[in-house]
């Protein structure tokens, strides 16, 4: 996708986004159908389609090794190893498991090199078919980045529309002059 289509996909979600940001504090939460609306969106950006992609594994090349799950968790930033470990200490015959090491000095090394992990990305997709595995993305993604996301942008007093706006042309930038201008 290129930046000025997640731009413009930003901007026709915003009705939407509008409406789980209402409801979206750290007090109060947000209801199952306004979850499932900012889970979907959040797939979208992550892997083009609303429906979330637990097994998704692969090198997209970007210098952070394998990218999985739901989202884009990677062996060199720490948060697959995260969701590796979580499900390896719940079920510790999973075929994940054996990657531990690998992906201890993978993380600890903030490597994005791959060797050691053929077969992760199989493996990963096979785990996927778990429901414990998906539970443990879902929960490593509310703690990593969804619940601090949504403190933040409360805190911030900041609708999480704008947050997305300035997200989106921040990370994926904008080929066009003024972009900023595109979200008026």
């Amino acid at each position: 996708m290129e930046p000025h289509e997640v731009v413009a996909l930003a901007t026709r979600a915003q009705p939407f986004i509008r409406m789980f940001a209402q409801a979206a504090t750290p007090s109060s939460g947000l209801n199952p159908e306004q979850r499932h609306r900012a889970d979907a969106l959040i797939s979208i950006f992550e892997n083009g389609t609303p429906k979330i992609q637990y097994g998704y594994a692969e090198n997209i090349r970007d210098g952070r090794g394998i990218t999985a799950g739901r989202a884009g968790f990677t062996t060199a930033t720490g948060d697959a190893l995260e969701v590796v470990q979580r499900y390896a200490s719940l079920k510790p015959q999973s075929p994940l498991a054996k990657y531990l090491p690998v992906l201890t000095k993978l993380a600890q090394q903030k490597s994005g090199l791959t060797s050691g992990l053929a077969g992760f990305a199989s493996a990963w997709k096979k785990a996927a078919q778990d429901p414990t595995f998906r539970t443990v993305q879902d929960q490593v993604t509310n703690e990593l980045y969804f619940d601090p996301a949504m403190r933040k942008a409360f805190h911030a007093g900041q609708p999480i529309s704008g947050r997305v706006k300035a997200k989106v042309t921040v990370s994926g930038g904008d080929s066009r002059r003024n972009s900023a201008r595109s979200f008026n």
